[in-house]
């Protein structure tokens, strides 16, 4: 136990995440993501609109999705409008997704590589 009769795991985990937002790498907030919820179930409330949801995939899959877009274009400020467009991308086509039986990682990957494309061939990733 830590101070306060905290666990020093809690401990830890909070000024991870405030380093974290510190460093740009959680912009948004996102709480940890709870690993008892599917990907799966986080997509579907999604796709119902809800944006603590969005927060929960974007926590689980941003680092992903940053490092792939950053590997194929080796420029921090077009990496980071990949890894928008892409989850703004997930928003908007999650119930969509959910009529496949793909992985959501898959899924996200996927998006990501099509946004990368998009800005090689000089258009605005979506």
């Amino acid at each position: 136990m830590g101070a306060r009769g905290v666990p020093y795991v809690t401990v830890l985990r909070r000024a991870l995440q405030q380093a974290l937002i510190g460093m740009r790498l959680l912009p948004w907030r996102a709480a940890w993501p709870a690993r008892d919820v599917t990907d799966r179930a986080v997509v579907e409330r999604m796709a119902g609109g809800d944006h603590a949801a969005v927060r929960e995939l974007l926590a689980r899959y941003r680092s992903t999705v940053y490092a792939a877009a950053y590997a194929a274009l080796v420029d921090p400020e077009q990496a980071e409008a990949v890894v928008a467009g892409t989850f703004e991308q997930a928003w908007r086509n999650a119930a969509r997704f959910l009529s496949s039986h793909g992985s959501v990682s898959g899924w996200l990957t996927h998006l990501t590589r099509l946004n990368v494309a998009a800005l090689a061939a000089g258009w605005p990733p979506t």
